[in-house]
C-alpha cells in the first residue's frame, strides 16, 4: 500500500519569555508541516528580535537549531525536521534559548490542535502582550531593572528637560528609545502578521518563479511531434494572490507548422491563468464582500494579508462570481413538474415533507448617478426539510428572469422528489404567489396567517380611530363581526368571513356621509375582503394545523429576510443599490449562508478540494 503522507493540522503555540512579569507571550497558529528552521524565524518575526546571536530549541532533552559558523552544531537538519515529526502532544511544553549571552528563554506550549482551515493563513498570530526587550540589553532582569528606571514620569520629566534646556541637540536615536519605553505595555499583533505573511509572500514568489520556469519549459515542445518551438517574445504577467501581486514573465511561443493552428502563437502561462486571481483570492475575496460592506472587506483582507485590495475590484470579483453562478443555472420553464402519475408511482418512498416561505423586503434604489431613486422589492426565501439543513435564496423580482428556475434548483438541492409533499408559504402578493406554482404536484400552498392578522389588527386599529372620531355610532356591532371574521379565517371558514366583510363594508358605507372616518375604515375593509377573496385558495383551516404541530406562519422568513437582506443592504448600510448590483449579491451571500460557496469553488477549481481528499485518504 503506497505510504500517505500525515494530514496537516494546525498547532496553537504559545510562546512567553521566562523570568520576566508581567508575562510578555505570543500565541501563534502554524501548521504541523513547519519545519524547526521555519519555526526559529518566526518566533524572530514575532518578538521581534534580529536573528543577530546564536540560538537552540531543546525538545525532550534534544537540541535542534539552525547552526551558525563558528556556533554549536546539531544533529538533525532543522530544515527536515517537522514539528508534526516530534510526536508534541496538547499541553507539551519544549524551550526556545536565543542570544546565549543574554540567555533570552522562551517556553512553548502546545496548547491545541486544530484543523487546517483553507481560508486561514498560516503562520499566523493570534495574540499577545507587551513588547519585548530590546536586543542586548543584558537579559531578563536588567531588563526589568531598566523598565523600573524608565518610567512614564522619568521619561516625561527628561524630555520635558531637553526641550527647554537643549531643543537644538535632539538625539533621534535618544528619542527613539524613550518612544520604546513609553510603549513597553503595547504589542501591535497586525504588524507581526503583515511582517509573517511578507515573508511567505517571498517564499512564493521563489516558489511560483520555480513552476512558471518548469511550466514553460515542458509547453515548448510540441506535443504532436516533440520539436522545440521557436520564442515569439515575452511580457510580462501580472498574478493577484493572497500574499500580494506576483509579476511574471510569460514567453510566447510560435505554432508548430506541423499541425493547423487557429493562432499564430500562444502564451502557455496566459491560457493556464486566464482570470490572473488565484482561486483562493477570489473565494475570499467573494465571501467577505457577501457578508459585509465592500469598504470593511477592503479593510479586513488589507489587515490579515499582505496586499492592495481597491473596493472596485472588490465589488468586481464578486459580480464575476455571482454571474458565473447564474451562467449555471438552467433556464426557466413555465412548469418544472417532470413525468406523470405512472412514473411518479414508481418512485422510492419520499421523506418528510419540505416546507417553504416566502416573503419580500425593500432595499434603497440607485438608478446611474440618481441617488434618490426610491425603494425596489426583494424576495427571498427559506426551505426546511424535517430533517436536514435548511436552505435560503433571493432574487430582485423586477430583474431576475429566472425565479422559478432559482427556487426549483434550491428544492432539488435538497432532494425534492415529484411524490414529495412541499408546503408553500407566503404573504398572498401577486409576484410571490406565481412563483411558487408549477414546481411539484404535491404541494400545497397556504396563506401565511401572519400576515392575515396583521391586516386584521390595522382594521381593529381604525375602528378605536372610528370610535374616538364619532362617538355616537353605534359601533359594538361591527368590533363583533372583526372579532368573528378572525374566528372565521381561523377556521379556514373563507365563505362566512367574506360575507361578514360585506356586511361591514355596506354598514360603514352608509355611515360614510354622517361620519366621513367611517370611508377610512370602509376602504380599508373592501381591500382586506379582495385580498381573502384573491388567496381564498389558500387559507386552510389554521387552527387544526396549529394543534397538530404543522406551521401556518412565516415567522422563520422574517429572520431570513433580516439575515440575507437587512444585515448587508438596509440597517447601518447608508449604501444604494442598482437592481443587477443587489441581485448579483444575494446570489453570493445566499452561497455563504448555505455552506456552498467553498463546495462550488472546489467544482470550478479541482485543486482546492486535492488537500480535502488528501487528508481523508491520510486518516
Amino acid at each position: 500500500m503506497t505510504d500517505l503522507p500525515p494530514a496537516v493540522a494546525v498547532y496553537q503555540l504559545h510562546a512567553s519569555l521566562l523570568e520576566i512579569s508581567p508575562a510578555i507571550w505570543r500565541r501563534l497558529l502554524v501548521r504541523s508541516d513547519t519545519t524547526i528552521a521555519d519555526l526559529h524565524y518566526i518566533l524572530q518575526i514575532a518578538f521581534d528580535w534580529t536573528d543577530s546571536h546564536l540560538h537552540r530549541f531543546v525538545i525532550y532533552g534534544k537540541d535542534y537549531g539552525v547552526a551558525q559558523l563558528g556556533g554549536i552544531g546539531f544533529a538533525d537538519n532543522p530544515r527536515q525536521v517537522r514539528l508534526c515529526d516530534l510526536c508534541l502532544r496538547i499541553t507539551s511544553r519544549f524551550r526556545y534559548e536565543y542570544d546565549f549571552g543574554d540567555l533570552w528563554q522562551h517556553q512553548l506550549r502546545l496548547e491545541r490542535i486544530l484543523p487546517l482551515e483553507h481560508t486561514g493563513r498560516y503562520p499566523s498570530c493570534t495574540g499577545g502582550a507587551r513588547a519585548a526587550p530590546p536586543e542586548d540589553c543584558g537579559g531578563p532582569w536588567a531588563f526589568l531593572a531598566l523598565k523600573q528606571h524608565y518610567t512614564p514620569g522619568w521619561l516625561a520629566h527628561q524630555l520635558l528637560a531637553i526641550l527647554q534646556n537643549e531643543p537644538d541637540e535632539l538625539d533621534v536615536d535618544d528619542l527613539a528609545g524613550m518612544d520604546y519605553w513609553l510603549q513597553i505595555d503595547r504589542f501591535d499583533r497586525r504588524t507581526v502578521n503583515r511582517r509573517l505573511q511578507a515573508v511567505v509572500a517571498h517564499l512564493q514568489t521563489a516558489l511560483v518563479t520555480q513552476q512558471v520556469a518548469a511550466y514553460t519549459d515542458q509547453q515548448r515542445a510540441c506535443p504532436h511531434c516533440g520539436a522545440r518551438q521557436l520564442s515569439k517574445g515575452q511580457h510580462i504577467l501580472v498574478l493577484r494572490t493572497l500574499f500580494g501581486k506576483l509579476t511574471i514573465p510569460s514567453p510566447r511561443f510560435a505554432s508548430c507548422p506541423c499541425q493547423a493552428a487557429e493562432r499564430h502563437s500562444f502564451s502557455p502561462l496566459a491560457d493556464l491563468l486566464p482570470e490572473r486571481t488565484t482561486p483562493e483570492l477570489r473565494y475570499l475575496q467573494a465571501k467577505w464582500a457577501a457578508l459585509l460592506s465592500y469598504g470593511v472587506t477592503v479593510d479586513l483582507l488589507e489587515d490579515v494579508l499582505p496586499l492592495r485590495v481597491s473596493r472596485t475590484t472588490m465589488v468586481r470579483q464578486l459580480h464575476q462570481v455571482a454571474e458565473r453562478l447564474e451562467d449555471e443555472l438552467g433556464d426557466e420553464q413555465a412548469c418544472f413538474i417532470d413525468g406523470c402519475q405512472r412514473e411518479w408511482d414508481r418512485l422510492p418512498i419520499p421523506g418528510e415533507p419540505l416546507t417553504v416561505g416566502i416573503d419580500g423586503g425593500y432595499v434603497h434604489a440607485r438608478d446611474g448617478e440618481n441617488r434618490k431613486a426610491g425603494w425596489f422589492e426583494v424576495i427571498v426565501g427559506k426551505s426546511i426539510p424535517t430533517d436536514g439543513a435548511a436552505k435560503c435564496f433571493g432574487l430582485v423580482s423586477s430583474y431576475d428572469t429566472k425565479p422559478r428556475r432559482r427556487l426549483f434548483e434550491t428544492l432539488h438541492s435538497q432532494g425534492l422528489q415529484m411524490n414529495q409533499t412541499v408546503t408553500f408559504l407566503s404573504d398572498g402578493g401577486d409576484n410571490v404567489r406565481d412563483l411558487q406554482l408549477y414546481l411539484s404536484p404535491q404541494a400545497e400552498h397556504l396563506l401565511d396567517w401572519f400576515h392575515v392578522t396583521m391586516r386584521l389588527t390595522i382594521l381593529q386599529q381604525l375602528r378605536k380611530e372610528l370610535g374616538t372620531a364619532a362617538p355616537t355610532l353605534p359601533l359594538d356591532e361591527i368590533t363583533s363581526d372583526l372579532d368573528r371574521i378572525k374566528w372565521c379565517l381561523w377556521h379556514g371558514n373563507v365563505f362566512r368571513t367574506l360575507q361578514l366583510l360585506t356586511d361591514v363594508h355596506e354598514e360603514l358605507d352608509a355611515w360614510s356621509e354622517e361620519a366621513p372616518a367611517a370611508t377610512k375604515l370602509a376602504k380599508a375593509v373592501g381591500e382586506f375582503h379582495g385580498y381573502i377573496a384573491a388567496n381564498k385558495a389558500f387559507i386552510p383551516n389554521y387552527g387544526d394545523r396549529y394543534r397538530h404541530g404543522e406551521r401556518i406562519a412565516t415567522g422563520f422568513v422574517e429572520s431570513t429576510v433580516r439575515e440575507v437582506v437587512s444585515k448587508r443592504m438596509v440597517k447601518q448600510q447608508q449604501m444604494r443599490w442598482t437592481k443587477r448590483g443587489a441581485h448579483l449579491l444575494l446570489q453570493v451571500r445566499t452561497e455563504v449562508l448555505n455552506d456552498d460557496l467553498r463546495t462550488t469553488f472546489e467544482h470550478w477549481y479541482p485543486g482546492m478540494a486535492s488537500v480535502d481528499v488528501l487528508q481523508e485518504a491520510a486518516a
